[in-house]
């Protein structure tokens, strides 16, 4: 088994144990692919804290964290536009921002859909 298979089963495995209760399972609509169904950490009230602007502005955002290795293409491949459903809600999400971290996990910042 390599590194990223290594840290791959770690994310995974450190979803299951911190956050059991709070991963549900997304379909990611690409552009141009086939909609893929992960296993997803879905928050629907963070906040960011834009601690550069005078008065500290805060913003609350709805974002869904996924496993980069989870994705059927590159992160950074990912691009505003492309769309997340949420079965529980029934919801369709359209991405305004995509972040990765160092650490193989990918964050799309997300804004409803158009009928939503």
């Amino acid at each position: 088994m390599g590194w990223r298979e290594r840290t791959t089963l770690a994310q995974r495995s450190w979803v299951r144990l911190f956050n059991e209760r709070a991963t549900e399972q997304v379909v990611v609509n690409l552009e141009g692919e086939s909609p893929t169904t992960v296993q997803a950490i879905f928050d629907s009230e963070f906040v960011q804290l834009d601690a550069d602007a005078e008065n500290s502005v805060a913003d609350q955002l709805t974002r869904v964290d996924l496993i980069e290795a989870d994705l059927p293409r590159a992160p950074e491949q990912y691009r505003e536009g492309d769309s997340v459903f949420v079965p529980r809600t029934g919801t369709t999400w359209r991405v305004t921002h995509v972040e990765r971290d160092s650490q193989g996990m990918l964050s799309l910042i997300l804004t409803k859909g158009a009928g939503n």
